[in-house]
This record gives C-alpha cells, structure tokens and sequence, in this order.
C-alpha cells in the first residue's frame, strides 16, 4: 500500500527476506538521501520472505566508509515475483561483515532520483493517492474508466485507442489487486521513454496479485492533465 517517501526516524538497516539487514555506504552521504536510500530498499525488497548467502569470491573490493574490503558473500533476497529497479541487478547485496554496502554508483542513481522527487513534490504525492484509489476501485463512486487511461501519440499512430469499457470491466481488470508505491527509482521522466514526453512523469507501480506475484504486466502510470493514469504507449526504443 502506498505510505509515504521518507520515514521520520532515522534509519540504519533494512528489513527483507526474514532479516533486518545493517547497511554501510561506500562513502559517507548526507544523512537524509541515507535515510531515503534505506528506506526505499526496504520497500522494494520487503515483499521477499526469504534469502540466502552466494560466495563472492573473486568479487572486486569495495569501500566501506571509505575503507576498502573484500566483500565475503552476497546476500540473496528470494521469492515468487522478484522485480527490481534495473540500477539495482547485480549491485546490492555484497557484504562485509554483517553490513550490506550501497556502493556508489546506486547512491548516486538515488541522488538523481530524490533531486527529481524534491523538484516535483505535488506529483509524487498525488501518486500515493492515485495508488491508493487504485486500491479502492471497486467503492469508488465516481469511477469514470476512461480518465484512467493516457494513449501516446506513438500508439495512436498505431490504431490504439482509449478502451471502451464500462465501471464494472474496469474494475474487473484493474481492481482484483495490490497497488504499492514504486521505488524512487521506478518514478523518471518521460523523455527516457519518448522524447515528446519530456516532462512527464512516468512510474512503475508494483502490482501483486492474489497470490503475492507481481505483475509485471501492468502498464506504468503516468502524470498527465493533473492526473496519474495508466500509460498505453509504444515501448522505449
């Protein structure tokens, strides 16, 4: 469910796969972007109920407040429906010791995403109700299904159009599941999609179904005309 952007206490390890989990930076950071940084790994890993320890042997040294250190295994969240923002695959989960180390380059994809969240407050907060409308669909009294949906020029150059499906289609299709926020990570601009997007805010919403799988289906959401809604348009090229 969607909750909030940065907790109110500080933070030092993140909780996934059955664990609580220390974690060190490569370098020393600002407290805040530290605390965003933790929190939002634990969002994003925290639908994970297990893990496990990979040797990483022959895995190259890495700082550790600005020390450097072989990293000694890599710790493996597991479970059904993994999904991950892309800065994330193969980068977090070295450990030393009994610290999992950010290095610095996921810091820095943060750095970039938390500046782009600062510059557009209203934006990221009304996806947190976007999302937690999407959650109540089925109640929602003023469902018009059609001001859920943003077609892109590209798509409809393609034949697509807005579908024409009543309140209970809609619900049907879009609310049998669990909406969660994305990561900070997962929220960009469209200009990395299609450069007549520039501007727009584009993010990919985690959807579970039934069964705690996630979709990886589902179309992302995009802010457009004041509003979040689902974004049909042609794949990045």
């Amino acid at each position: 469910m969607a909750r909030a952007w940065l907790p109110e206490e500080p933070l030092v390890s993140l909780s996934a796969g059955g664990l609580e989990v220390a974690v060190a930076f490569e370098f020393p950071i600002p407290s805040e972007l530290q605390k965003a940084i933790i929190y939002d790994l634990s969002l994003t890993f925290w639908h994970l109920k297990s893990h496990d320890y990979i040797d990483s042997l022959g895995a190259p040294e890495i700082a550790v407040n600005g020390v450097l250190q072989h990293p000694d295994r890599f710790l493996n969240f597991t479970g059904s429906g993994r999904y991950f923002p892309s800065q994330l695959t193969g980068k977090i989960g070295f450990m030393a010791g009994e610290k999992m180390v950010i290095p610095s380059s996921v810091v820095e994809a943060y750095e970039e995403a938390w500046n782009r969240k600062t510059a557009n407050e209203d934006k990221y907060s009304s996806l947190l109700g976007a999302i937690d409308r999407l959650n109540r669909l089925a109640v929602d009294a003023v469902l018009n299904p059609r001001e859920w949906f943003f077609i892109s020029g590209g798509a409809h150059a393609s034949g697509i159009e807005i579908p024409d499906v009543t309140r209970e289609q809609f619900v049907q299709s879009f609310g049998g599941y669990i909406y969660r926020q994305p990561s900070l990570l997962d929220v960009f601009d469209g200009a990395a999609w299609d450069p007549n997007l520039a501007g727009r805010l584009i993010a990919k919403v985690y959807v579970f179904d039934s069964e705690g799988v996630i979709r990886n289906s589902m179309p992302p959401l995009i802010h457009t005309e004041g509003a979040w809604r689902f974004f049909i348009g042609q794949p990045p090229t």
